[in-house]
């Protein structure tokens, strides 16, 4: 079987599989195609969340909705890359995204497109990425995997008392962050639970690991 040489392994990027480095902030992503999540906790103890709002139809073209991933995706990786080309980007430590799922009578083909794109990108320029179920987040942020969307704001609400979230996506990003900021051994809240939570992620390899 021949290889196009365009897409050979020997000319994938070789920061592809960059290894967890210090922390100097890990980001949360709960994506979305209308409202996506985003915050960032720093190694200093602050949080920051923000959403990335765009709208759409059921019949929009396929150039619509190629350009609305390409918006959406642009913006995510702007704030993971702290504003910076990717390529000079230092301080993103990790970034942590929700595990793609399926939703009844939700656009699947464009939310997995959108998951994949940001994934590549952020890989692509060496930012490590680890993914959490969505049941792993609720139990993370409630207590519950089956937590509704009001226990999970309430759990991170108490846990980050200054950060304040403004919708169901920036809370669910927050956890996300808080996740990551906990593995990366960041000085921010937790709780008792939270241990069991994060030994079931999908983590990348940490600096120096084999």
């Amino acid at each position: 079987m021949s290889t196009d040489p365009k897409i050979s392994a020997s000319a994938a990027p070789q920061r592809e599989e960059a290894a967890l480095a210090e922390p100097a902030r890990v980001v949360g992503l709960d994506l979305s195609l209308t409202a996506t999540g985003v915050a960032i906790v720093y190694a200093s103890g602050g949080c920051h969340v923000e959403t990335v709002h765009t709208a759409g139809r059921r019949n929009d073209s396929l150039v619509d909705r190629r350009w609305r991933i390409r918006h959406i995706t642009e913006a995510v990786v702007s704030v993971a890359s702290a504003g910076a080309p990717p390529a000079v980007r230092e301080d993103t430590a990790l970034v942590v995204i929700e595990a793609g799922v399926t939703v009844k009578g939700g656009s699947n083909w464009d939310r997995a497109g959108l998951w994949w794109t940001i994934v590549h990108r952020l890989m692509h320029h060496g930012i490590p990425v680890a993914t959490a179920t969505p049941q792993q987040v609720k139990k993370f942020a409630a207590g519950r995997g089956n937590a509704d969307k009001t226990s999970v704001a309430v759990g991170m609400s108490k846990l980050w008392p200054d950060c304040q979230a403004q919708n169901d996506n920036e809370w669910d990003a927050l956890a996300l962050a808080t996740m990551g900021a906990q593995y990366m051994g960041l000085a921010v809240p937790s709780r008792a639970h939270h241990s069991e939570v994060l030994a079931k992620v999908a983590w990348p390899k940490k600096a120096g690991a084999a």
